[in-house]
């Protein structure tokens, strides 16, 4: 596959940020249509784009801080960031917790924001894994790693939608597991 979805001169779209741009978009659609009765359906659409700032934002502080003997002799390197060099589970604990922060200063039920945000996280996480095999950067991996990703996460989306009314806690559990599934497949491919 080649790695770039579309050139025009200088500009270059890659697959990977052509995916995320779709994807933040249906992800939010998604959110508007689950949380059109919810009476936190502002707060659930501010904390949808406050979720991705923070969960980019933590992937790449949580990779640099992995990965530190990479940036010793230059600093600056850090901050360039690219789709290469994020870390999934510190951008889920970082836009945890400033989820857990941000309802607990504005006196919000964290559960029942949390849980809404589920619902386009893991049908972005299930279709995005497909950027990296648009892309050719999982070459060395099978296709049968792609379609595990997206089963997980299709499977986390079920399950979470089939128990969040009963069990409101559930959501954070279901995301752990998910997040254990995935690197547990990574391990094993």
């Amino acid at each position: 596959m080649r790695p770039i979805f579309f050139k025009y001169g200088p500009i270059s779209i890659t697959w990977y940020m052509a995916f995320g741009v779709i994807l933040t978009i249906v992800g939010y659609i998604m959110l508007k249509l689950l949380a059109k009765d919810n009476k936190y359906k502002k707060e659930l659409e501010d904390y949808y784009f406050i979720e991705l700032i923070a969960g980019f934002i933590g992937s790449r502080l949580v990779y640099v801080l992995f990965n530190f003997s990479l940036y010793k002799g230059n600093l600056f390197d850090a901050i360039r960031i690219n789709h290469y060099n994020l870390n999934l589970i510190g951008g889920v604990m970082i836009a945890l917790l400033v989820l857990y922060i941000g309802t607990k200063f504005k006196k919000l039920p964290f559960f029942q924001i949390l849980n809404p945000l589920l619902i386009p996280f893991y049908f972005s996480m299930a279709v995005g894994v497909w950027a990296f095999e648009f892309e050719g950067i999982l070459s060395s991996v099978s296709q049968v790693q792609t379609v595990s990703f997206s089963i997980l996460f299709i499977l986390a989306l079920i399950l979470h939608s089939l128990t969040v009314e009963k069990f409101k806690k559930s959501g954070l559990v279901i995301l752990f597991i998910s997040m254990i599934g995935y690197y547990g497949i990574s391990i094993f491919y």
